[in-house]
């Protein structure tokens, strides 16, 4: 099987049900917690290979920290507009907002760890 899978019991449990294994599993390096390191034990004790991924969520949550405040002058911008006309906005009911949004100057984009 060529499959990679997220470590997790129920994904654990799920194969071994079917009596196969994923080809390795993905651990996600910001939801490590003692029941997941004794999941990852039991993973390399079958041989598996275990990855760890979402080493990018802090610059993830970095990015949506730095939109988030533009990201809210644009969504209450809609919401009026959807009290006004009285439905969800099609893409031609909404203003094209100059860059960056009104009030609000351009914030950088956080650097890559």
């Amino acid at each position: 099987m060529r499959f990679v899978a997220s470590l997790r019991d129920e994904t654990i449990d799920a194969f071994a049900a079917e009596d196969i294994q994923p080809r390795a599993y993905l651990l996600s390096s910001h939801r490590v917690t003692p029941a997941m390191l004794e999941a990852a034990a039991r993973v390399r004790g079958l041989g598996l290979p275990l990855f760890a991924y979402n080493g990018l969520k802090k610059l993830i949550d970095g990015v949506i920290d730095t939109f988030a405040a533009d990201a809210a002058v644009i969504r209450d911008a809609v919401h009026q507009i959807r009290r006004e006309i009285g439905r969800v906005p099609r893409g031609s009911d909404i203003p094209r907002f100059p860059h960056p949004a009104p009030g609000h100057p351009p914030r950088p984009v956080p650097p890559t760890p």
